[in-house]
């Protein structure tokens, strides 16, 4: 997002006097056309009356209002700002693929309202990122490699499916996942959506000290609400550990987000996707200054060129 602020607002008052100058500049004119009509000799009159076409009264009022607001808009403080990514990221998306992604009670299944909003975050990066994905259940599967092939990554998380490996395998994914990101020279995320907890191979902690080792951030995404949903007519609640997912996102620099629905969901990863973004400021104060400086000095070679031209 681009746009212009300033950091002297209360100056954009002195843009009043810019329909003051126009209502001088008119009744300049017409005065001087008034003193002018007492000579009876016009051709005396022109040159006196410095009469010139309409066209280069409204060039000298242009500049003079071109230049006012320049010299305003500098005094005011503007500054150009807009977004551009710090830094290029490398990152790993972990999704659950258990029996239990899906319950209903996200439309239209956890499953696929997961697959929906890691589309999103794939939208909203950088082409330069790299991206890699892995599938788990009771085993973490490596499905793709980080690439900056976005599109491919987008298919291959389309094409999720459950899983009929029972258990959550959190810890020995975040290990599989940190594994692909070790050679990487750039910022490293691991991005962990999971409507499960831990049940089956290596401990949290052990996997948070593994990343921390490889310093490697780690945000976790707890998916379901508390009443949870249908699964081929059976009831199922929501299973995520809020603590262990928080403390293996706090431990390693990174945030827990507990996604209710599916907007949610979305604004979540979106969010995590522009985290590499900042605010760059560029001042235009010197640039509206040397703008107006030029007008003036124009302005007056246009008088100076009209002066020598009345005395002919």
């Amino acid at each position: 997002m681009a746009g212009l602020t300033f950091t002297n607002p209360q100056a954009l008052w002195f843009l009043l006097f810019i329909p003051l100058t126009v209502i001088t500049h008119f009744l300049g004119l017409n005065y001087s056309r008034s003193r002018a009509m007492k000579f009876s000799n016009f051709e005396a009159l022109n040159k006196a009356a410095g009469e010139q076409p309409v066209s280069n009264h409204y060039v000298t009022l242009a500049l003079r209002v071109i230049a006012i607001s320049c010299i305003v808009l500098a005094v005011a403080g503007a500054t150009f700002q807009y977004d551009a990514y710090s830094n290029d990221s490398d990152y790993v998306i972990a999704v659950d693929v258990t029996s239990s992604m899906q319950s209903n009670d996200i439309a239209p299944t956890r499953l696929g309202a997961a697959q929906k909003a890691v589309g999103e975050f794939l939208s909203a990066l950088p082409p330069t990122s790299n991206v890699g994905l892995v599938a788990f259940a009771g085993a973490p599967l490596i499905k793709i490699r980080p690439t900056t092939d976005l599109a491919r990554v987008k298919k291959e998380v389309d094409a999720l499916s459950i899983s009929q490996v029972g258990g959550t395998a959190i810890g020995g994914t975040v290990i599989a996942s940190v594994s692909l990101l070790q050679n990487s020279k750039n910022s490293k995320t691991i991005v962990v959506v999971t409507d499960g907890e831990n049940s089956v191979g290596a401990s949290p902690d052990d996997a948070v000290s593994y990343a921390s080792g490889a310093d490697v951030t780690i945000d976790t995404i707890g998916v379901g609400t508390f009443a949870g949903g249908d699964i081929g007519g059976v009831r199922a609640l929501s299973a995520y550990d809020e603590d262990e997912l928080t403390r293996i996102a706090v431990r390693t620099g990174g945030k827990f987000y507990p996604a209710r629905n599916q907007t949610f969901l979305v604004q979540t990863l979106r969010g995590i996707a522009k985290s590499g973004f900042r605010q760059v400021s560029f001042g235009l104060s010197s640039a509206l200054l040397l703008i107006a400086l030029l007008l003036v000095i124009i302005e007056w070679a246009l008088g100076s060129v009209k002066s020598a031209l009345a005395r002919l």
